[in-house]
């Protein structure tokens, strides 16, 4: 099992099997999560590939200080994430995944959040493979593992989530595409189910694309007044997406729990040491630069109307109506 030892806000994972001898680890106070020695081979391998994922941090922490001072655009930074989270992917698949997809290292490499960034993801063909390959020899070695049938049911849910994503897509390319119609969004709500925004949209209805995060201060208020205007055009065809760049996704889960819309979150989130998102895929598509910021799309799915002041909502929705 894996445990995680903490001091002053610095953290040492650690994996333990009680068959084998103790864990001891030595540790300096002062750089508690970075020098210290394991005496055991696992725990220090462990250790380096902790260390990669660190690695990854510090480079995303520098491409966004870079992106703040203006040395690169809004529009490079996206491309720049991706290529160094690419780069990190292949570097641990080679090292240890696919060298050693029966070690303990290999699972927590497959559940390492970088910056609040989920980084392998099941629906991902090759992040499959690799769930696969460490389900398989997992279930081998440690048949009576619940982390080896959560594995496999990982594994299971990503290539069936595959399909229905194709299956999808599929529906959207035989949409008739019109001019200025909408950009697609494909995001997983509340119950783990792929919704596409047009799913909702292109129904004759009004659609409200909403971005936010419910771990920021202002979303009590916010919701509350999409909440307004939800319960008075609900009847009259208006319908809400709310793409949430949450990082956590349990509290995510919980707060949206009772809401009455569509919730789906966006998995991509990059979040910086000051803890605002910093970067997310889908807010990237849709030029999205503050939160929260509201899309409002007409009964054709063809006029789009950008709010990012929630004085001025419902003003423009009731305009549709």
């Amino acid at each position: 099992d894996f445990f995680c030892l903490v001091l002053n806000g610095q953290t040492i994972p650690v994996v333990s099997d009680t068959l084998q001898s103790p864990v001891h680890i030595i540790a300096n106070k002062d750089k508690f999560g970075s020098n210290y020695i394991a005496e055991d081979s696992l725990n220090e391998e462990l250790k380096k590939a902790v260390a990669v994922g660190g690695n990854l941090r510090r480079q995303l922490y520098d491409l966004t200080a870079n992106r703040q001072s203006g040395k690169i655009s809004n529009i490079e930074f996206g491309p720049a994430v991706q290529k160094l989270i690419d780069d990190y992917k292949q570097q641990v698949l080679a090292d240890y995944i696919f060298k050693d997809p029966g070690s303990p290292v290999s699972y927590y490499l497959l559940f390492e959040t970088v910056s609040g960034m989920t980084i392998f993801d099941p629906l991902d063909a090759q992040d499959n493979r690799a769930f696969g390959a460490v389900a398989t020899l997992w279930q081998s070695l440690y048949p009576n593992s619940v982390r080896s049938s959560y594995l496999a049911q990982r594994a299971l849910e990503g290539q069936q989530l595959r399909r229905q994503m194709r299956e999808s897509q599929a529906r959207v390319d035989s949409i008739e595409v019109k001019e200025s119609t909408f950009i697609d969004l494909q995001l997983f709500d509340k119950q783990d189910k792929l919704v596409s925004l047009s799913d909702i949209n292109g129904m004759g209805d009004v659609v409200l694309v909403d971005f936010t995060a419910f771990y920021y201060d202002y979303s009590a208020a916010h919701n509350m007044v999409l909440s307004k205007i939800y319960e008075k055009y609900k009847n009259r065809g208006l319908k809400i997406y709310q793409v949430c760049l949450d990082f956590d996704i349990n509290f995510w889960k919980v707060s949206a729990n009772n809401l009455p819309w569509t919730v789906v979150r966006d998995r991509d989130v990059l979040i910086g040491d000051n803890g605002l998102v910093q970067y997310s895929a889908s807010s990237a598509v849709y030029n999205v630069t503050a939160l929260p910021t509201v899309y409002i799309m007409d009964r054709d799915g063809a006029g789009v109307t950008k709010i990012e002041d929630d004085s001025k909502l419902e003003a423009a929705v009731a305009k549709l109506f």
